[in-house]
């Protein structure tokens, strides 16, 4: 891995290293494979505002070496990326938890760069 390959860094500060696929034509029943922490896997399941199909998503999660991997058509996972981000969203604007905000905003993340 060189200089220029994708990182994301956590709320913890851990690098992540994103893999690196070819560019996508956007078909919408492209499966997109999603890598979060168990901690951001947690936040996830947490979220009371996704629908069952989600969650289905969610929970089949396997475990991997650098954490947890779900994957779905990239049509769901844009969804559930709206869905997710927007309970980040209200749970930093309400002050209610900042760890879990910082889990959800890190999954939200590790979401929208599976979609790229």
């Amino acid at each position: 891995m060189g200089p220029d390959h994708p990182v994301r860094v956590t709320a913890d500060g851990d690098i992540r290293f994103l893999p690196v696929t070819a560019p996508s034509k956007r078909d919408p029943n492209e499966i997109i494979e999603v890598y979060v922490t168990e901690e951001e896997h947690e936040a996830l399941l947490s979220v009371t505002i996704f629908f069952d199909w989600h969650l289905d998503v969610i929970k089949a999660a396997e475990v991997t070496e650098d954490g947890m991997m779900f994957k779905g058509k990239r049509s769901l996972i844009d969804d559930l990326a709206g869905w997710a981000a927007n309970e980040a969203n209200h749970v930093t604007r309400s002050g209610k938890s900042r760890r879990r905000a910082g889990l959800l905003n890190d999954a939200c993340d590790a979401i929208e760069d599976a979609l790229r």
